[in-house]
């Protein structure tokens, strides 16, 4: 069996590895084993630069996200209105004066938005809005619209309506 040798390539200089496993380096000589390297400066910018990009991406994504869903929860909100209103016609001939009046809004407040109600003299028309001042965003819906209507389209940027309902 022959010795195992290795050589430097630059030299060409033999060395042997007798007994040498992988990673042995101790009878190799030392300009041709270097110590372990910790990363570069340019490494580490160009993976802080990757991460910033990824954040710019993802931050705005998911705060879009939470609004849309949020803005979801108005429109449920607004359905439940119509729904309890027409319940309440059934009942009086007329329309609830306030939403205190409706079983399940014991506040105006639906999530970030605020409801209000506001209703004709006689309490034959209506109208629900959901506010949310925050981010300027408002919703409506009247007695002879079928589903609600975004007053401010731009306020959240992508609108769960355009998708719905359009």
């Amino acid at each position: 069996m022959y010795p195992l040798q290795g050589s430097c390539r630059r030299s060409g200089e033999k060395f042997p590895l007798d007994n040498a496993g992988p990673g042995d380096f101790r009878n190799a000589p030392q300009n041709l084993v270097r110590p372990r390297e910790a990363f570069s400066l340019v490494e580490l910018m160009v993976v802080v630069a990757i991460v910033a990009i990824l954040a710019a991406v993802a931050v705005p994504a998911y705060v879009n996200h939470v609004r849309r869903s949020e803005q979801a929860q108005a429109v449920e909100a607004l359905l439940r209105a119509r729904m309890e209103l027409e319940a309440y016609w059934a009942d009086h001939n007329r329309y609830a004066a306030t939403l205190r009046l409706l079983p399940s809004f014991e506040s105006g407040t639906q999530g970030k938005y605020v409801l209000t109600l506001k209703t004709s003299p006689d309490g034959q028309r209506y109208r629900v809005e959901a506010v949310r001042s925050d981010v300027g965003d408002k919703l409506h819906l009247s007695d002879n619209e079928t589903h609600p209507v975004v007053d401010t389209p731009k306020a959240l940027g992508w609108s769960l309506f355009h998708w719905l309902f359009d």
